[in-house]
């Protein structure tokens, strides 16, 4: 899936994002090596048998995208710790949780 695609998917025509993180995403960054540039990120890393399914994909900052890398289920990123948690009764379906 294209960034372009899920990112008018989940924000619309918004030129700019908070991503799960608390980070700015801008999309006119797309492709860019910022840190406001946002990525498509996979809850459960591929590297560890996540797939590209849509309901894996969400979009972050370039920076959240580093922070989280192939973490999974629980990684720190902008200061805060999050965990992925498998939607009940789902396969493949994933929610972020965090103590804020």
């Amino acid at each position: 899936m294209k960034i372009e695609t899920l990112w008018k998917q989940l924000f619309g025509n918004k030129k700019e994002a908070m991503d799960y993180a608390g980070r700015i995403m801008v999309f006119l960054d797309i492709g860019q090596n910022k840190g406001t540039a946002p990525t498509i990120d996979h809850l459960k890393p591929l590297a560890l048998g996540g797939t590209n399914d849509p309901s894996n994909l969400i979009i972050c900052s370039l920076l959240t995208n580093q922070e989280k890398s192939d973490s999974f289920p629980t990684w720190n990123a902008n200061g805060k710790t999050f965990q992925v948690k498998r939607v009940k009764g789902t396969h493949n379906q994933y929610v972020i949780w965090t103590n804020k």
